[in-house]
């Protein structure tokens, strides 16, 4: 996952985390992926789309109980778990979770 630890990266991101814990053989990640890149491209500056690979980070995937790939899980500021998805999700799934829990784009007070 980058040079950064999701750990690490929590301790000092500014915005809400979105991360795909995923393997590089497991084709519903793939599938997901461009959904996700779009995403992260609209969202940027109000959410950090970060991924994890669970066969090279087999620790921080069983630290945050993945038992299933994908899994996505929307992490706030302060390490808090918003919600978790499993399985690869369309577009429209995403952004209702995103718009559950932020309002066009930006946190919900």
């Amino acid at each position: 996952m980058n040079e950064m630890s999701l750990d690490d990266l929590i301790k000092i991101t500014e915005i809400p985390l979105l991360v795909k814990f995923s393997a590089v053989w497991c084709a519903p990640c793939k599938a997901v992926q461009p959904v996700l890149e779009d995403l992260a491209t609209e969202w940027e500056g109000d959410i950090d789309f970060w991924e994890v690979d669970c066969d090279e980070d087999p620790e921080t995937a069983t630290a945050w109980r993945v038992r299933s790939i994908p899994t996505i899980i929307l992490i706030d500021t302060d390490g808090t778990e918003l919600e978790r998805v499993t399985g690869a999700q369309d577009r429209g799934s995403l952004l209702e979770m995103l718009y559950r829990h932020f309002e066009d784009g930006t946190e919900e007070d």
